[in-house]
């Protein structure tokens, strides 16, 4: 399990996108980490591609910009097919219509990227960069924090180990960005505030209507690949439909009009998912913390999870690695569950009532996407350690030296 750097002080559990931002902000930072992976093998499908202006401007801090907007591409717009023949548009309309950049907001529209070609690029990254490589097939077993460590018991599922390996390991920190079935969450006791609602997971609309069965198709960056999306509230034989190649053609087929024109020549993975709208009372406990999905857990309307989760990484990233380096007290880490609790719970109740909505409202109001979504409005100014300049002190009575030293690595 070669991390790249000798003694990793860092421990990320997880390599999804908000694994591999806390790796990058760490290692930006000169914090060595080690990132494992329960998969053997890097994940494949498209599974969440929102990617929002916000996270754009991060990515961009880490100069990957150019890299992710070469692959990723624009929001195409909706048709909306008349049923039950559907093949007649009945309407057409943008979920994300274009808006100019601005030098104050250089990134201002809605983009799609599969997650795995976002993993990909964030891997590269890590590699080219940093000469860290993610540990796949590495799983979390267990983990007992002290005054001053964390000892974690690691099994080694890799393929290059013939038998099950335990390896004990020591680190400073570990952040669990293992994602909602999260190991770190589980061993921390913490539990998920929230609730499981009935309607099934949508990522796009073209034929049918969530109040019964939908059925979707939308392109993706790679020309010959689709995202195929069954959803609805009267979609419940989701096991038999996915049970076979053959059945998920006839549903799509037959929930399309009977269209000879439409044919799917392989399917590549499938992902069944229900909506669990769920967040943590607190996102760490002493020296273990937990990021995006292992932290909370939003419906998918307006494509918020995997971008809040890589906010998150952000902000726990800097704090860390001036912990670290002892240019800050441990008491800075407080910040992250004091500054992004309010801004995840905030984002959960704005994408629960954009589900509602694509459940009840017609076609175009449900999917349609405002600047709301952008994340551009996220900001920390009533902080304990944000200074007020008006004020002309630090709010909470924080030392302006403090500030400074948090400020420089911003």
């Amino acid at each position: 399990m070669s991390t790249g750097l000798t003694n990793p002080k860092v421990l990320i559990v997880g390599a999804g996108p908000a694994g591999l931002v806390l790796a990058l902000s760490l290692l930006k930072n000169g914090v060595p980490v080690h990132v494992v992976e329960k998969s053997v093998h890097p994940r494949i499908g498209q599974r969440r591609p929102s990617l929002m202006p916000r996270s754009l401007e991060i990515f961009d801090f880490f100069g990957l910009s150019d890299a992710i907007l070469a692959r990723a591409r624009r929001a195409p717009p909706i048709n909306l097919y008349e049923m039950p023949e559907g093949v007649e548009v009945m309407m057409e309309f943008e979920m994300s219509p274009h808006i100019d950049p601005t030098p104050a907001c250089p990134y201002l529209d809605l983009l799609l990227l599969g997650q795995d070609g976002l993993d990909r690029i964030l891997r590269a990254e890590l590699k080219n960069r940093y000469g860290t490589e993610v540990s796949f097939g590495v799983e979390l077993e267990s983990f007992d924090q002290s005054a001053d460590h964390v000892v974690v018991q690691l099994l080694n599922h890799s393929t290059e180990a013939k038998v099950v390996e335990r390896v004990e390991e020591h680190y400073e920190y570990v952040i669990g960005a293992d994602g909602a079935k999260s190991v770190v969450r589980k061993e921390l006791g913490l539990s998920f505030l929230g609730k499981t609602a009935e309607e099934n997971f949508v990522k796009w609309h073209m034929w049918g209507e969530l109040g019964q069965v939908l059925v979707g198709l939308r392109p993706t960056e790679d020309h010959d690949v689709v995202n195929f999306v069954l959803g609805g509230s009267k979609f419940t034989n989701h096991e038999e439909v996915c049970s076979s190649e053959e059945s998920l053609k006839a549903f799509l087929k037959k929930h399309s009009g009977n269209r000879d024109d439409i044919w799917v020549e392989e399917f590549i993975c499938y992902n069944h998912y229900r909506v669990n709208i769920r967040m943590l009372e607190k996102f760490g406990v002493e020296r273990v913390f937990v990021v995006g999905d292992a932290a909370h857990i939003h419906s998918p309307a307006g494509g918020q999870g995997m971008n809040t989760g890589i906010q998150d990484s952000f902000n726990l990233g800097w704090k860390l690695a001036l912990v670290l380096k002892g240019l800050a007290p441990p008491s800075l880490l407080d910040t992250y569950n004091d500054e992004r609790h309010p801004v995840v719970a905030e984002m959960l109740n704005i994408t629960t009532g954009m589900l509602n909505k694509m459940v009840v409202a017609s076609a175009d109001v449900g999917w349609r996407r405002t600047g709301h979504i952008n994340q551009l409005g996220v900001n920390y100014r009533w902080s304990s350690i944000v200074v007020d300049e008006a004020k002309g002190k630090v709010n909470g009575g924080k030392q302006a030296s403090s500030t400074y030293n948090v400020e420089a690595y911003l």
